[in-house]
């Protein structure tokens, strides 16, 4: 048994290590606190094992040599399109070099924004070495070739030479038989140094540390950790370290994948998804290549097509929650994503899956501007200007070829529910159809990283900084309907609540913890509405009192019916309190009057459809009645406005409860909504002229509601909606008619 708080060297650990002295997660456990490894642990010694005894050849990564006999068949029949346009790309970019120095030395791209450097790198060389592959011609192995030499050239690198080694990695693979023996070594032994590197950079307590290490639901932890991996499986059996660094690949995703639900919620939004399923499925896939085991088969990743989905808008944009962007893409890695849908398609024969990979290509494949903005992102939440990537659809060139499944066909999604709840991220996604014309709602509260990393967190098994781009958006919503965003996310880097679609109690933002037990409670889809309800009472600041508050939302036909209650534990002076929502300045204005507000196309922005109405929104608000608007913009220094708010506000508020009671409607003609109240409940009721029903909420179990006549009075004869609180168990609703 080691001693106990005892350093100990790289050389000696990997010499324990992989002579089976150490277990590797304990072992990774341990270097993390500083404590020296404990006994074998059966399964990590089977698979170090089993690593090092393969005998393989060359090509090996994502095809073998028969796979690459099919390949260069498809080229010619089935992925005819995709090897034209990777051949045509290469054509075009192919005078490119590496961006590096002209000396002919060793140079380092460890700066601000050379991350995008190294995953270009990573990208360019991967589409030439596949081009060359597939035909076979001089012209792309010449090209292969000089971008492989020349990127050897690299000492180090930030966390972007995942991508780099990773690309080099293929180069060496695919292309073996192309390299004479001295080249051969050199990038042998260059791709070695960058596993390694990447390997001490990911390990806590190794002495050369990175700040990313051990953020295991980071994008930028997927990103180094899944190339290093693609750089190990291509040297098991030649570099004593590989078959260690990528048994250690292996483990780290398996301990990123633990502290995710089965839902496929990512907390980084629809954007950041893209940056980490990258990785990912290129490690996986080349894993199931190289060692004839299939990892993808695990509930997470069966969803994330669907987390993808229910977030697509139907301009082809997405909802932006967290530190994503509206295209839907991030990072240079993330900067395309209909490749990283087309696998998903073919690995669980996911017919909506290529559906919506059809979209997003066509994307993809567009020239810009399209709002793919390139990385370092810092400073973006103050800036209206945004630089794009040049050459975003790149990153789809060589993986359409290799992941496309001609025998999926795609499917509509008109089948699927509307609604999807999100379980472990505490997040409802609210559709009136899957038609262009469809309304789309989200309302999220749940941890900051879902709740299965809240729980890690609790048993010191994760920290808050591997979830820092999510947001406490703790019962925010987003309305996009018509064609047009109107109430929109914070955007990124706004992540504190005063820039969310929620409430405020004296000014005060939400709490950022991990481990906050705020809960979306109920998500319920019928053929005529939609509901869910949210309950974010633990995010308030303790000193500030509040014991209560619940957010319901109920979508029907036409419109949006929201209904806070906010309690505190007592009454009294000095109280204020903000209900607030945001718009983009750029494209809408929002006016007020009396309690109504609307929002609409500001002048001079073209409308969807020049035939038709211009789409608004409108929001009467029935509760409080006496209150006061506040507008605010928030502008670039060069005066651009990027964020809007419009508040409720009551400055002095004496009570110990609110309730706030609005409509959204985005019909031309909306109907007048009344309000509902009795001694227990609180609704909305219709001017005559509309079917709606009635909705009522109460704090009641919906089995113990009344239904007697004084309930139904101003409802006429239509139907009633009750909506109680019992989030564990059913009914959730009541329909009643006189």
């Amino acid at each position: 048994m080691y001693q106990q708080r005892t350093q100990w060297s790289r050389r000696r650990y990997l010499r324990d290590l992989g002579a089976g002295v150490v277990a590797l997660p304990t072992a990774l456990s341990d270097l993390a606190s500083g404590i020296q490894p404990s006994q074998t642990q059966e399964a990590d010694a089977k698979l170090l094992a089993r690593l090092r005894k393969l005998q393989l050849s060359h090509p090996r990564l994502h095809f073998d040599r028969a796979g690459r006999k099919v390949l260069r068949d498809r080229a010619r029949t089935t992925h005819r399109r995709y090897a034209k346009l990777l051949f045509e790309w290469v054509s075009k970019h192919g005078e490119w070099m590496p961006p590096f120095p002209n000396a002919k030395r060793a140079f380092s791209l460890t700066g601000k924004g050379d991350e995008v450097l190294l995953e270009q790198c990573g990208t360019f060389l991967t589409n030439a070495a596949l081009a060359s592959v597939l035909s076979e011609q001089q012209r792309h192995l010449k090209v292969a070739r000089r971008w492989t030499l020349e990127m050897c050239r690299l000492e180090r690198g930030k966390y972007g030479l995942g991508s780099y080694a990773a690309g080099l990695a293929r180069a060496y693979d695919w292309l073996y038989e192309s390299w004479t023996d001295d080249e051969r070594t050199h990038i042998q032994a260059c791709l070695a140094k960058y596993m390694r590197q990447l390997y001490l950079n990911s390990v806590p307590g190794s002495g050369k540390t990175d700040w990313w290490a051990d953020y295991h639901l980071h994008h930028d932890f997927w990103i180094p950790v899944g190339g290093m991996g693609e750089a190990a499986l291509a040297l098991i059996g030649e570099v004593d370290d590989a078959s260690l660094c990528a048994a250690h690949v292996k483990k780290s995703f398996d301990t990123c994948l633990s502290l995710l639900g089965d839902d496929g919620y990512w907390h980084e939004g629809a954007a950041g998804w893209c940056y980490a399923m990258a990785p990912l499925l290129a490690f996986y896939g080349a894993w199931q290549t190289v060692l004839g085991e299939n990892l993808h088969d695990v509930p997470w990743l069966k969803g994330a097509a669907l987390f993808r989905l229910y977030h697509w808008l139907p301009d082809n944009t997405y909802i932006y929650l967290n530190d994503s962007w509206r295209s839907g893409r991030y990072g240079t890695a993330g900067s395309a994503s209909c490749h990283l849908l087309r696998r998903l398609a073919s690995l669980f024969g996911d017919g909506a899956a290529q559906w919506l990979a059809e979209r997003d290509e066509q994307f993809d494949l567009r020239p810009g501007p399209k709002g793919v903005f390139q990385a370092p992102y810092r400073w973006t939440e103050i800036r209206a200007d945004r630089r794009e990537y040049a050459s975003a659809s790149a990153e789809t060139m060589a993986w359409n070829m290799l992941w496309y499944d001609a025998a999926v066909e795609p499917t509509h999604p008109r089948d699927l529910p509307r609604c999807r709840h999100f379980p472990n991220g505490g997040l409802a996604i609210l559709r009136s159809s899957w038609d262009a014309d469809a309304a789309v709602v989200s309302l999220a509260c749940g941890p900051l990283g879902g709740y299965r990393h809240a729980k890690a967190v609790r048993a010191g098994k994760s920290n808050l900084m591997t979830v820092d781009h999510a947001h406490a958006d703790h019962n925010s919503l987003t309305l996009f309907v018509r064609g047009q965003y109107f109430l929109i996310p914070a955007g990124y880097g706004r992540r504190s609540s005063r820039y969310q679609n929620t409430v405020a109690v004296n000014g005060a933002n939400y709490r950022i913890d991990p481990t906050l037990d705020v809960r979306l409670e109920t998500v319920v889809e019928e053929p005529d509405f939609s509901y869910c309800m949210g309950d974010a009472t633990a995010a308030f600041q303790p000193g500030l009192g509040v014991r209560l508050y619940r957010r319901s939302l109920v979508m029907l036909s036409g419109c949006l019916i929201l209904y806070d209650d906010l309690r505190l534990a007592q009454a009294g002076y000095w109280q204020q309190f903000q209900w607030q929502l945001h718009s983009d300045p750029r494209i809408h204005e929002v006016n007020v009057n009396g309690s109504t507000a609307q929002w609409q196309l500001r002048g001079g922005a073209a409308k969807p459809h020049a035939d038709q109405p211009q789409p608004r929104l409108s929001l009467f608000v029935l509760e409080p009645q006496k209150f006061a608007w506040e507008q605010a913009v928030l502008k670039s220094q060069t005066g651009v406005g990027m964020l809007e708010s419009l508040r409720l506000e009551q400055p002095d508020w004496r009570q110990p409860r609110m309730q706030v009671l609005a409509v959204f409607t985005w019909e031309d003609q909306p109907a007048t909504p009344k309000l509902l109240r009795t001694q227990q409940c609180l609704g909305v009721g219709w001017s005559d002229g509309t079917k709606r029903p009635g909705v009522l909420f109460s704090e009641r179990p919906v089995e113990a509601f009344d239904t007697k006549k004084s309930l139904l009075d101003g409802v006429g004869d239509r139907e009633l909606l009750l909506f109680g609180h019992q989030p564990d168990r059913k009914p959730k609703y009541r329909r009643v008619r006189r």
